[in-house]
Order: structure tokens, then sequence, then C-alpha cells
């Protein structure tokens, strides 16, 4: 077992030797992964689990303050 002192999060991608690993909840809440013996290279990389979700929001308040500041600029 592989134990990384980072909160566990699905957010959290890990990757041995270029191969997606299956991480899990180590000591209270820490990330772990099974990991064979030898000689490895470890990636770990971080996404927001919602990103795309939140690009739209982002991108539809935008649009809506534009409309509004547009709207209140011609009158």
């Amino acid at each position: 077992i592989l134990y990384f002192s980072i909160p566990y999060d699905k957010g959290w991608k890990v990757m041995v030797d270029g191969k997606e690993t299956k991480k899990f909840i180590a000591n209270y809440g820490m990330t772990g992964i099974l990991l064979p013996t030898g000689k490895h290279k470890i990636e770990l990389n971080y996404q927001l689990p919602y990103r795309n979700v939140l690009l739209i929001i982002n991108l539809l308040g935008i649009i809506g303050f534009l409309f509004i500041w547009l709207r209140q600029s011609k009158s």
C-alpha cells in the first residue's frame, strides 16, 4: 500500500506506469493505492470534479451581465 498524505477526493487521478490506478480511502480520509513491489513512475493529477458545469454557469453569468448592461446603456 502506498499512502499519500493528501485528502481523498474524487478529483484526484493516480497513474502508475501510465495506467490509471484505483485509489481508496486510507487512514481516516487520506488517499492510498495498492502498489506492487519494484520501481514505478507515479503521477498525481487533480481536476475539479464539476469543472464543466462551473464553466457553463460562469459563462451564463457573464452573458446575463452583458445583456443587462447593454440594455441599461441603451435607455
